[in-house]
């Protein structure tokens, strides 16, 4: 799946270190049934590849990531790269696609009101 968003194979294998290789075909996937366009899936695509080296680097798994986890990798990321407002919300897709997949294990749910699960929902529709 990843090579719909890449012409060349260079570029995708420079995208498949790390922790994250076996997922990004699956993420490809899941971002082509979103109907992202080509650009905008190779960002996504080289972000989730970005933050597998990170984690390679840092000597983490798949399974230790989380949102504080996210924010320490942009962190670290804005040293070398000029911040996009995409990259958050692209990493909490990231992270929604690994959970729903069963790669990571899903947060528990903070609290059992009704009012928590829609305001919940309305702020995975909203990322």
């Amino acid at each position: 799946m990843i090579d719909q968003y890449f012409l060349r194979p260079s570029v995708i294998r420079q995208s498949r270190n790390g922790p994250l290789d076996p997922h990004l075909d699956g993420f490809a996937g899941f971002l082509s049934t979103q109907g992202y366009a080509k650009q905008s899936g190779r960002l996504r695509i080289r972000l989730a590849g970005d933050l597998s080296r990170w984690l390679e680097a840092k000597q983490l798994s798949v399974q230790h990531l989380y949102e504080m986890r996210m924010a320490d990798f942009l962190k670290t990321r804005r040293k070398h790269h000029r911040p996009n407002a995409a990259d958050k919300p692209a990493l909490a897709m990231l992270l929604a696609y690994l959970r729903q997949s069963e790669v990571i294990k899903s947060l528990p749910p903070i609290c059992n009101k009704p009012v928590d699960e829609v305001a919940r929902q309305y702020a995975h529709f909203l990322a």
